[in-house]
């Protein structure tokens, strides 16, 4: 396990260390509003990218995220592991959740995370959580008044796998 590595970083490392990790959080931000087309996201920035530890523990975040929503990202993370364990994640896999008991947020707060490797060990996860504009339900955008139970207000996606090493296409919910 890499935590157990003895580590000694000179200053230099320390200091290229300690401004790329906000960098990739920042330019998964960017790459995210520049590509998207849900204008929640691209006009709005109503969401937030971050790198998260094997425990859920935040390592950075993108400079202008929502903060509530980096606030459980790490329970995410967590029930991920708990579903499939520490092993269960291979590179190419794309996990996504906005599932309400897990996650505690409305479901068009949709997570979608991918585990990062180095040396073939699992060492992170890049994570984003944004607002959906429609998520299913009997309302177009976010929930009902009318709506007595979490499963009426939309899709509901408790860490299903959008994409694997071995499926590309179509493979939601094949695990």
């Amino acid at each position: 396990m890499i935590a157990d590595r003895p580590s000694r970083l000179d200053p230099v490392t320390l200091e290229v260390l300690r401004n790329a990790l906000p960098a990739i959080a920042n330019e998964m931000s960017i790459d995210l509003q520049r590509t998207s087309y849900n204008m929640m996201i691209y006009e709005i920035r109503d969401y937030c990218c971050a790198l998260l530890d094997v425990e859920g523990r935040l390592i950075s975040q993108n400079i202008g995220g929502v903060s509530h929503f980096v606030a459980d990202l790490g329970v995410v993370i967590k029930d991920g592991i708990a579903r499939y364990g520490r092993d269960g994640f291979a590179p190419g896999d794309v996990i996504l959740m906005n599932y309400q008991r897990v996650s505690g947020q409305h479901l068009n707060n949709v997570c979608i995370y991918s585990p990062v490797f180095f040396d073939g060990e699992l060492t992170a996860f890049a994570i984003v959580r944004a607002h959906w504009g429609d998520i299913g339900g009997m309302s177009t955008g976010f929930g009902s008044a009318a709506a007595l139970d979490p499963w009426i207000e939309g899709l509901q996606l408790d860490s299903e796998t959008a994409t694997s090493a071995d499926c590309y296409n179509g493979c939601v919910g094949d695990r």
